[in-house]
C-alpha cells in the first residue's frame, strides 16, 4: 500500500459530507453517545444529556443532516444505526451498525467509549473482529493483516451518504484479498470509481480523528 496523505484525504471527506453548525455539532454528539448507551435519542434526552432546554434542542433535533427519526427519536445519524447491519459496532452491550467500515473506526473516538467491531471481508467471508479506543485506537485486530478499502477524492454526497461513499468502504481479510475487489469493482460494469485505495487500520484511525476535527470540531 502506498503511504496516504490523510491530511488532503479528510479535507476531501469533510467537503463531502453534510455542513454542521455549531448547535448541530452539539446535538450530533450527544445523539451518538445516547445511540451507544442504548438510550432513545429524542430531543428530552439529548437537553438533559447537554443541560439544555427541550425548545432550543427540538429544532435542532429535527433538521440534523442525515438522521432518521421514529417514534420521535432518531435511529439513526451519520454512521452509526440502532438497525442490524453488514458492519457491527458494539458498546459493551450495546449493539449497533454502521454504515460502512470506517464508521466504526472514527465513531469510538466521538461517543468517547471503547468498541469491538465486527464486519466480514466481501472476498474470503472471513470475519474481521477490530477493537477500538478512543485514546489507543486499534487494540486488536483479527486476522492481523486486516485493511480498509476507501474512496479518494469523494464528490458532494447530496444527502445519500450509503450510496456515494459507504457501498465503497469495506475491512478485508488482507490486502491481497483488498486488491482482488478493487481491481473488479473498477471494471466495467462493476459500478465502483477509480478513486478506491486501501489504508491499513491504523491509518484509518488516524484519517477518522482528522475528519472529527474538521466535521465535529474535535477528534472525539
Amino acid at each position: 500500500m502506498a503511504p496516504a496523505d490523510l491530511d488532503a484525504l479528510a479535507v476531501e471527506v469533510a467537503a463531502a459530507l453534510p455542513s454542521l453548525d455549531e448547535d448541530q455539532r452539539r446535538v450530533g454528539l450527544a445523539v451518538y453517545r445516547l445511540l451507544a448507551d442504548g438510550r432513545p435519542a429524542t430531543a428530552g434526552t439529548v437537553a438533559a444529556q447537554l443541560g439544555d432546554l427541550v425548545g432550543t434542542v427540538a429544532p435542532v433535533l429535527a433538521a440534523l443532516p442525515t438522521a432518521t427519526v421514529s417514534d420521535g427519536a432518531v435511529v439513526a445519524f451519520l454512521g452509526l444505526q440502532r438497525a442490524e447491519g453488514r458492519h457491527a459496532l458494539c458498546f459493551d452491550d450495546t449493539a449497533l451498525a454502521t454504515w460502512c467500515a470506517w464508521d466504526t473506526l472514527f465513531l469510538p473516538a466521538l461517543v468517547g467509549r471503547a468498541a469491538v467491531a465486527r464486519s466480514s471481508c466481501p472476498v474470503t467471508g472471513e470475519e474481521v473482529v477490530v477493537g477500538v479506543d478512543p485514546a489507543a485506537g486499534v487494540t486488536s485486530v483479527t486476522p492481523g493483516d486486516a485493511v480498509l478499502s476507501f474512496l479518494a477524492h469523494p464528490t458532494p454526497f447530496g444527502g445519500d451518504v450509503v450510496d456515494g461513499f459507504c457501498r465503497f468502504i469495506h475491512f478485508f481479510a488482507d490486502p491481497d484479498a483488498a486488491e482482488v475487489w478493487r481491481t473488479a469493482a473498477r471494471e466495467p460494469g462493476g459500478g465502483a470509481p477509480p478513486e478506491l485505495t486501501v489504508l491499513s487500520l491504523a491509518d484509518g484511525v488516524a484519517l477518522g480523528a482528522r475528519t472529527n476535527r474538521l466535521v465535529f470540531g474535535r477528534p472525539g
